[in-house]
This record gives C-alpha cells, structure tokens and sequence, in this order.
C-alpha cells in the first residue's frame, strides 16, 4: 500500500479486539434479524436491540411513546423471541428511551428538517375572524383577528 493510503481497520486494532469487535457485530446483526422477526412495523422501524446478556434483552426505542407500545406487548413479543434457540434463556425485556441521531446526508452534515406546515387551514382562518367580528372584547377581539390573520398568511404565503 502506498504511503497516504487508507488502510484496512485491522491494522489499527490488535487482533483480540478485532475479534471482540466482529463477534460484537455478528451478535447484534442477529438480535436485528431476531426482533424485526418477531416484531413488525411501526414497532420494529422505531425499536432496535441493544444487547442481550443473561437472558436479558435491552430495546432501545426511539421515543417515550414507542417504548410504552412495545411495554405494553412486552410478554407476546418475549414468548415469540423464546421459540428461537438464539433467545432460549431470554427472561426479560427491558426498555429504555434512546432517540437516534439526526440523519447525515453525504456531506456529513445533519439533514435539514421540513418546514412545518401551517396548523390551521384556511377555512379555519376564515372562521377565526368571522367569529372576531362578533367578539365584544375589544382585546380579544384583536388577538384573534390577528390569529386568523397570521394562520392564512402561513397558509397563503402573503399577510392581511
């Protein structure tokens, strides 16, 4: 290999740790093969296994919502894991809340996120000020004449 080139990882690592490291990554490749087995989407595209050691499996989910989902299916989704000889002494699940990173696009940056889209639709818009102009509050009346001003401004992309 010629000076400047990359080189193979292995010839950073001693070979113990490059061994550990494959056996690590076989073992989780399984456990994804495994839990998308026994789990189906949603659940499984917003859950991912963790670890599994002493017949304790570790699910990380990517929100708190998800987590109480796959709680709530805790004791099916263990008796199916069971039937795999992989998973023959797994005695418990346990959950734990782990949102993901941001995806990277191929400069290495954080994809930008949409922009939100406008919470209430015109007819709504629309409604918000037909019922202002009934309102004896002056006050109220302003704040929403301008709520309805501003959701069919987002809406429409020019201002009242």
């Amino acid at each position: 290999m010629t000076k400047g080139m990359p080189r193979a990882i292995r010839g950073y690592i001693f070979s113990g740790i490059y061994k550990e490291l494959g056996a690590h990554l076989d073992e989780i490749s399984k456990l994804r093969i495994f839990w998308l087995g026994a789990v189906s989407a949603p659940l499984g595209d917003h859950t991912h296994p963790a670890r599994y050691a002493q017949g304790r499996l570790t699910v990380h989910a990517d929100t708190s919502a998800w987590a109480s989902r796959l709680r709530q299916r805790q004791a099916e989704i263990v008796k199916l894991l069971r039937h795999e000889p992989f998973f023959k002494h797994l005695h418990e699940l346990q959950v734990r809340v782990a949102p993901r990173a941001p995806e990277k696009n191929a400069a290495g940056a954080d994809r930008p996120q949409a922009a939100p889209r406008s919470r209430v639709p015109p007819a709504a818009a629309q409604l918000i000020r037909a019922v202002a102009e009934r309102i004896g509050d002056p006050a109220l009346r302003a704040a929403l004449l301008r709520f309805g001003n501003h959701a069919d401004a987002e809406t429409s992309g020019r201002a009242k």
